[in-house]
């Protein structure tokens, strides 16, 4: 996440970050300094579950670009 904000060249920028290992999820995203880390894991089961999450934070950078947009 720190790399992906680096190779923007966007310190301000808020990463989101997903990690799998393909049964369960664990959600995530670093705001300035600050890791906020979801306690909890999602299984893949229901489907519904995982693809909310994965959609609300497709959402969120979707949001935080036409900002950006926005600004410059």
């Amino acid at each position: 996440m720190i790399a992906a904000r680096k190779l923007n060249n966007w310190p301000e920028q808020t990463v989101f970050g997903i990690v799998t290992n393909g049964t369960t999820w664990q959600f995530a995203k670093l705001q300035a300094t600050c890791l906020v880390q979801d306690p909890n894991f999602v299984n893949w089961l229901p489907l519904e579950q995982v693809c909310g999450a994965v959609h609300f934070m497709f959402e969120q950078c979707r949001l935080q670009l036409a900002q950006y947009a926005g600004a410059a």
